[in-house]
């Protein structure tokens, strides 16, 4: 069988072929310092150029160009600093490529380049522009498709690139305007009743509450200034009890028993941050859930009485 694309056709099996070139630079355990020669780098100056050829021809077929990206992603894992000569042509093509194609496989490639060159300076207004080029594109594809159970993967890759952004730049993070869209994603997600999209909605939820934290956790963010912090904590504050009552709600109503675990790790996290706005939060949210849910009534009164007591 042979996939389509706009110039010329690509055999079925390259997905065969991709996958080894993976599966090689996945298993290679070699430490190279910094400064010096990489083995790998010669044939990875032309495998580079070649998956993003493929990425080119392979517009019309999501499986091939996820194999692509899977491809590169474990070249850069691979040669470490060493690649970032080759970070800038990649950045612009898979921003291209998402452009186009809207596959969700070129949003989790940005979001490893983030989380794997973040730390470098020189890099950092180029990933800032990638991050709000592609974010609004995924909101796009989204929207296409009414926030419905197709929009799993996205979503999925959508909070991975979130949560890596937010912690290479929470500064940036912060003077950006999403939160108004980021509470209503947390909502669509929650849901849908799919397990791995809701596990990385709840990651990035956890880690705001993290960062505005007093504690250990606060305290192990790299770049965490005052200002940002306040702008953050404004955000906790004014989406807390729908973000509580959002995921409680999830976690009475979805049958996957890993929804309720992420839940309960959102929850204690968030009962660590504020004690007793944390109760307010959830006396408010099992009232809520009592009044949509009448036949309930009594059980979550008795509930809300217990935590009247905590």
């Amino acid at each position: 069988m042979r996939v389509a694309s706009a110039d010329n056709c690509i055999p079925r099996r390259a997905v065969y072929y991709l996958d080894n070139i993976s599966i090689f630079f996945r298993s290679v355990k070699l430490q190279v310092d910094k400064d010096d020669y990489h083995p790998f780098f010669p044939i990875c100056t032309q495998l580079c150029p070649l998956l993003l050829e493929i990425c080119e021809a392979a517009a019309g077929d999501y499986s091939i160009s996820e194999h692509a990206c899977r491809g590169l992603r474990h070249i850069f894992r691979c040669l470490g600093p060493t690649a970032l000569v080759f970070l800038e042509p990649v950045t612009i093509k898979i921003y291209t490529m998402y452009q186009k194609t809207g596959y969700s496989c070129y949003m989790y490639m940005a979001s490893i380049l983030t989380d794997q060159f973040g730390e470098h300076p020189e890099f950092r207004s180029g990933l800032q522009q990638l991050f709000n080029a592609m974010v609004p594109i995924s909101f796009q594809e989204l929207e296409k498709k009414n926030f419905s159970d197709d929009c799993s993967e996205t979503l999925d890759d959508l909070f991975r690139f979130v949560y890596r952004y937010f912690v290479c730049f929470p500064d940036a993070f912060a003077s950006v305007h999403l939160q108004e869209v980021m509470i209503k994603l947390v909502i669509a997600t929650s849901n849908i009743n799919m397990d791995v999209s809701f596990r990385s909605m709840c990651v990035f939820v956890r880690t705001l509450f993290e960062f505005v934290s007093n504690g250990r956790d606060g305290k192990e963010f790299k770049e965490r200034k005052e200002e940002d912090v306040k702008i953050i904590n404004a955000y906790v504050m004014k989406f807390g009890f729908e973000l509580v009552f959002t995921l409680l709600k999830a976690a009475i109503m979805h049958i996957e028993h890993s929804i309720s675990e992420a839940v309960g790790e959102v929850l204690y996290v968030i009962a660590q941050y504020n004690h007793d706005i944390f109760v307010s939060w959830l006396k408010r949210s099992i009232q809520c859930f009592a009044n949509e849910n009448a036949e309930m009534t009594e059980h979550l009164e008795d509930i809300g009485t217990e935590l009247a007591h905590w």
